[in-house]
Formats: C-alpha cells, sequence, structure tokens
C-alpha cells in the first residue's frame, strides 16, 4: 500500500512595512508607506496611544496613502499603521507621532 501525504502551502510571513512618512499642514495629513507584498491597510489615529480614529481600505495594494482630515492645528498626534495579507497575516507600525 502506497501513502501519499498531500501538503499544503500556508503563508505564515506577515508583509514587511516600508519607510512610513508624514506631510503634515494645518487641519490634515498624509500618511504613506510600502508593503512587501499586496496588502490591505489601515491608519489608527488620535490624540492618545488609545487613537480612537481609523481610515481604512480593503484594496490589495503595496503602496499605500492616507489623508486624515478636520484636524485640530497645532497639536500633536498619535498613530500607528496595520496591513494584512491575503492569508490573514497582519503587521503593525509602533506608536508614533505627527
Amino acid at each position: 500500500m502506497l501513502f501519499v501525504a498531500e501538503y499544503e502551502l500556508v503563508d505564515r510571513t506577515p508583509p514587511t512595512l516600508g519607510p512610513i512618512t508624514v506631510t503634515s499642514n494645518t487641519a490634515s495629513a498624509v500618511i504613506a508607506w510600502t508593503t512587501g507584498e499586496p496588502a490591505s491597510a489601515r491608519v489608527e489615529y488620535g490624540l492618545t496611544l488609545a487613537y480612537g480614529s481609523t481610515n481604512s481600505s480593503a484594496l490589495l495594494r503595496t503602496s499605500h496613502s492616507f489623508n486624515l482630515t478636520g484636524l485640530t492645528p497645532a497639536t500633536q498626534y498619535h498613530f500607528r499603521v496595520r496591513v494584512t495579507d491575503t492569508a490573514g497575516n497582519e503587521t503593525a507600525s509602533s506608536d508614533r507621532t505627527f
């Protein structure tokens, strides 16, 4: 009797994050970055580490950009980015400020 083992290839590698850039002005900011593979993305942001606001996109891309509007001028905001690939692997940046 011959047994043939079947192996399923499973992606367990989270997406890599490229450099994160922030361009801000009086009441808005653009946060942009790249990923090493197509991924959905979101930016969590707010006045504290609890964030409180989120912008997201389910589109699978390697180049990501979010325009945050309605911000309070001359105020420090905390943010982090999170990306998820098609296999459900997620990467999150550390907390950053602008």
